[in-house]
């Protein structure tokens, strides 16, 4: 039989392990770092079940910059609980994180699913949409976004960049103003804003955007990187060359101040200064297309054509949807037959204005594969980019060169059109 004691005394042990249980689960949800951490494995260590636990463990771990442990968290609160929005969600930013876009965007669209009215399920979808460059989705996601929370700041900020992205320039600064009306302090609006400024010409507004931003947020490498792009366009080279090394300062383990600092040596013709910073970024990312494409130009630029093709053909390798990567390497290769024509006794400097004619007559000099390649080159930049003119104008005189007469006069009449166009 229990005497009163020992009834008591397991009272009070029940009381004590609820009390414990209870603290363990208000710190595994509102407290942050270790102590946060530790409090949520001892509610999944009493609890094993407990989904919500798992995810916020998960976004602990994400905050400290752990994330394959937060992902493991993220799958198996997702496993405990098939119908949780916000695991889901969390997943999907940390796949996008890890450029599994797929996956994201999979996960992402389960949340939309579970929660069609949670306004930051349609963000997040977004921001993967942009980044497989499907902008339309993108623009249609943080419209419902903004349709479910006129007040979401972020996604007006995102749909801004969208719009900005899609060259919509006006619709981008309206919504950027937006976006810095519902937060004065956001310092990452008034430098897309005043990127927007800047390809609208609109360079003294861009300047006081991008000093607001530096006034906001003195250690933010990307608006010292953003104003030394504006102060160059300005002429004012010595300001530029100094933003541009405050952005390596303050972040020098990106190659963004790297690859705009050896652009603007590039332009004042200082050719090492430039390789070294354009090789600086490829060593800091080496992932980094436009780096290498920056230092492919550069080595085009002083006649190192095989090297140029193959910083071009790196930069393509990384981003097979570059453009301007195909048009360059389009263009060495041709400089590249060019050169080795003007090496035959007999032949003009120029290209011939008839290969195959060339052909026809035999000499070892001729260097068919590179005008092969260059054509090909062309015909992908415009296959990415059809409004790409000059490509346009490279693949219809190539055309024309290999006996495509009217194939080739299209191209050329359709860049004249597109010049027209955008006035050039």
């Amino acid at each position: 039989m229990i005497t009163r004691t020992a009834s008591l005394l397991i009272l009070a042990l029940l009381t004590a392990s609820s009390s414990a249980r209870a603290d363990a689960q208000q710190d595994c949800f509102n407290r942050d770092g270790d102590a946060a951490i530790a409090a949520c494995s001892e509610v999944i260590r009493q609890s094993p079940n407990q989904s919500r636990a798992y995810n916020a463990r998960g976004l602990l771990y994400r905050k400290q910059g752990d994330p394959d442990r937060a992902l493991n968290d993220f799958e198996k609160a997702i496993e405990l609980d098939p119908t949780h929005a916000g695991a889901y969600t969390n997943r999907g930013l940390m796949l996008r994180a890890k450029g599994q876009l797929d996956r994201a965007l999979a996960d992402h669209t389960k949340a939309i699913e579970l929660a069609p009215k949670l306004a930051a399920a349609y963000n997040n979808r977004s921001i993967v949409y942009k980044m497989k460059g499907e902008l339309d989705r993108a623009l249609a996601d943080l419209d419902k976004a903004i349709e479910l929370d006129a007040s979401y700041i972020e996604a007006w900020y995102n749909r801004g960049t969208v719009f900005g992205d899609k060259g919509d320039h006006d619709r981008a600064v309206a919504d950027l103003t937006k976006a810095i009306a519902l937060d004065p302090k956001l310092t990452r609006a008034y430098v897309s804003r005043g990127d927007v400024y800047r390809l609208k010409g609109q360079l003294d507004r861009a300047i006081t955007d991008l000093n607001k931003a530096v006034g906001l947020d003195p250690r933010y490498a990307g608006a010292y990187s953003t104003r030394g792009v504006v102060l160059g366009l300005k002429g004012e080279v010595k300001a530029a060359m100094a933003d541009f090394t405050m952005a390596i300062q303050l972040d020098p383990k990106s190659p963004n101040g790297y690859n705009d600092r050896g652009k603007l040596h590039y332009a004042l013709f200082d050719i090492e200064r430039a390789l070294a910073d354009f090789s600086k970024a490829i060593e800091v990312d080496p992932n980094d297309a436009s780096a290498y494409n920056f230092r492919g130009a550069t080595y085009k630029h002083i006649g190192e054509l095989d090297r140029a093709i193959e910083d071009y053909t790196r930069a393509i390798d990384r981003a097979p949807d570059y453009a301007v990567a195909f048009y360059n390497r389009a263009m060495a290769y041709r400089q590249k037959a060019n050169d080795k024509q003007a090496e035959r006794p007999t032949g003009p400097a120029a290209l011939p204005r008839d290969i195959l004619g060339t052909l026809k007559q035999g000499g070892e000099t001729f260097d068919r594969a590179s005008y092969e390649r260059a054509l090909a080159d062309f015909g992908k930049a415009v296959e990415l980019d059809p409004t790409f003119a000059d490509a346009l104008q490279g693949s219809g005189e190539m055309k024309q060169q290999f006996g495509d007469r009217a194939g080739g006069e299209a191209d050329i009449v359709k860049a004249h059109e597109l010049r027209q166009r955008s006035g050039r």
